[in-house]
């Protein structure tokens, strides 16, 4: 999987906002970098993209924090399966739930690249 990173159209892929009057900073950069009065300052890090220059659009975000987010859900319900379920079937669900931590495990920790 690429990753597609785009240049902040905010700062110009500068880093430093320039949007307001006579080249400082805009309002929006002014109060996210904690200078309440805006009166024009100069050189503020871009509040779009951290001053970073790039910025990874919504679409990547989401792909990459979604499969996580499910394995750490599917984890804390077979967890809570184990610890609040009856103790007739405990070796066969102990059993299942090992099997799916390691398969998860060794999913996202391979070290492999995926393309």
């Amino acid at each position: 999987m690429t990753e597609t990173y785009h240049d902040c159209k905010h700062c110009s892929g500068t880093g430093t906002c320039e949007n307001g009057i006579d080249d400082s900073s805009c309002a929006i950069c002014a109060r996210r970098n904690f200078i309440l009065k805006h009166s024009p300052a100069h050189g503020l890090v871009c509040s779009v993209c951290k001053g970073h220059c790039k910025i990874e659009p919504m679409s990547s975000r989401l792909k990459n924090r979604t499969g996580p987010l499910l394995a750490i859900y599917i984890m804390a319900t077979a967890i809570m399966m184990v610890t609040t379920g009856s103790s007739e079937h405990f070796s066969e669900v102990l059993a299942f739930i090992g099997t799916l931590t390691g398969a998860i495990t060794g999913f996202y920790f391979s070290g492999k690249n995926k393309t």
